[in-house]
């Protein structure tokens, strides 16, 4: 791997993980949250088990929501040749012509064509399970 590219997915890695920490973050707070919630129910007062009923329902709804969006999160660049991309079961779309910058070596200046693949929201959890099925297998 070309020194260029490589530092150009070390960028990419550093926003991705960044994104998780930010997520990971949020679910503390969330988890925080539950937990005041049980430490003012305590106190053996009504207003204390109110009180916690409705701040362990907040956080339990903030997990769920957070959740639901790291579900959604697919980041990263795929190295893949066609095929492979296909056996998960993501969808060729077509190709962008002279779309992006060349790395490779003595092609400066140079754009590169693009083949582009999607995976629908609907046809994530199928492809999902593929590719754990196929990560579990490798190992």
């Amino acid at each position: 791997m070309s020194d260029v590219r490589t530092q150009e997915i070390a960028a990419e890695q550093q926003v991705v993980d960044r994104v998780y920490e930010q997520l990971d973050g949020m679910r503390a707070q969330a988890n925080a949250l539950a937990g005041e919630g049980h430490r003012r129910a305590a106190a053996n007062s009504i207003a204390g088990l109110v009180e916690r009923d409705a701040l362990v329902h907040r956080a339990a709804a903030q997990l769920r929501a957070l959740d639901a969006e790291a579900e959604g999160l697919v980041f990263g660049r795929l190295d893949f040749d066609d095929a492979a991309i296909e056996r998960v079961g993501a969808q060729f779309e077509g190709v962008l012509r002279s779309w992006s910058r060349s790395w490779a070596p003595n092609e400066d200046g140079l754009l590169r064509d693009s083949a582009m693949y999607s995976i629908l929201a609907e046809e994530w959890p199928a492809c999902r399970t593929t590719l754990e099925m196929r990560v579990r297998k490798d190992r």
